[in-house]
């Protein structure tokens, strides 16, 4: 065997990772221009065109895409969008890295889209809980009226709560639980802080809810007071607490359109308030009070339901800000 002979052999048996990583990156590059290329083709209708080549076919594949583009009018070349935008490299066109910017687009397009969504859900659940609040606090204030209605010879209209003239006593029970807001209100502000918007609203309404159904045994009047005292500190500071959530959910760009529609739906529990508060109170006080403990329990479901809480939350100045 000659020296030149075993010196070939020798060359051809070495080992050469390097030039073996980059034989195996060109042919991996060269299959995915030809994937390309025929998904090109395919999406114009023109796979039958689509020539086909032995040698190369990566290189060679790359003249015939820039060909059927030329051929192919602007309005009619496909979008295509990459499935697995971190696997792509980075392409730099006039110092702009193309392929970071178009997984920014991206990243953006899909946060939108799921804000959309929050706030799609949250206009609905946000309408329910500021109508049942304006219910509710409406019809406690007229309901407690009707309770502490009494006249002195048991003379007068009758009806299921036994209502008859207030005297000075009961306006001084009312006096009294007219009180309860401010504590309510305080007491919610410093909670809604500490335990969150969604939490501190769903109890309230729970609360609420015990409350109400309470006052159907209301022969003791100092009981009846201290239900209706906490059941009024209850509901306004609940309806607080909801005009606080309600700004900070939704942007400047939605912020007054948005409270000023949930407001004007809120009047409208305010407006059916007086036929469950007087009307039916007359006919059944277990009816009345059932019909707001559903209510609150109702709300408090939806509170819970809601998809964004704003507690330690930026209010934000877009649709697209950032918290």
């Amino acid at each position: 065997m000659s020296p030149n002979h075993s010196l070939t052999t020798t060359r051809h048996a070495s080992y050469d990772p390097p030039n073996i990583f980059l034989r195996d990156s060109i042919c991996g590059l060269n299959l995915q221009i030809y994937s390309g290329k025929m998904l090109l083709f395919k999406s114009l209708g023109k796979a039958e065109q689509m020539p086909f080549r032995r040698r190369d076919e990566g290189v060679k594949s790359l003249p015939d895409i820039i060909k059927l583009l030329k051929e192919t009018g602007p309005d009619n070349v496909p979008t295509f969008v990459a499935k697995e935008l971190h696997k792509l490299p980075p392409v730099i066109i006039d110092h702009v890295d193309v392929t970071r910017l178009l997984k920014d687009i991206t990243s953006l397009y899909s946060s939108l889209a799921e804000l959309q969504c929050k706030l799609k859900a949250s206009d609905n659940t946000v309408l329910i809980l500021l109508m049942s609040c304006a219910f509710c606090y409406y019809g406690l204030v007229l309901m407690t009226t009707e309770l502490f209605e009494t006249e002195p010879d048991g003379t007068g209209d009758s009806c299921a709560a036994d209502c008859r003239p207030l005297q000075t006593t009961d306006y001084m029970d009312l006096l009294w639980t007219t009180l309860a807001e401010f504590p309510g209100i305080f007491a919610t502000i410093f909670v809604i802080e500490k335990f969150g918007r969604k939490k501190t609203m769903a109890a309230q309404f729970v609360i609420f809810a015990v409350c109400v159904c309470v006052l159907i045994y209301n022969g003791n009047r100092t009981f009846l007071t201290c239900v209706l005292f906490l059941a009024r500190g209850i509901i306004a500071g609940l309806f607080q607490a909801a005009y606080v959530y309600t700004p900070e959910v939704y942007p400047t760009a939605l912020r007054s359109t948005a409270v000023g529609a949930c407001s004007g739906v809120a009047r409208l529990g305010a407006m059916i308030t007086p036929y469950v508060a007087q009307v039916l109170l007359k006919n059944s006080i277990a009816i009345a009070t059932g019909v707001y403990s559903l209510a609150a329990v109702l709300a408090a479901i939806a509170c819970l339901l809601l998809p964004i809480e704003t507690k330690g939350r930026e209010m934000r100045d877009t649709i697209t800000g950032t918290t």
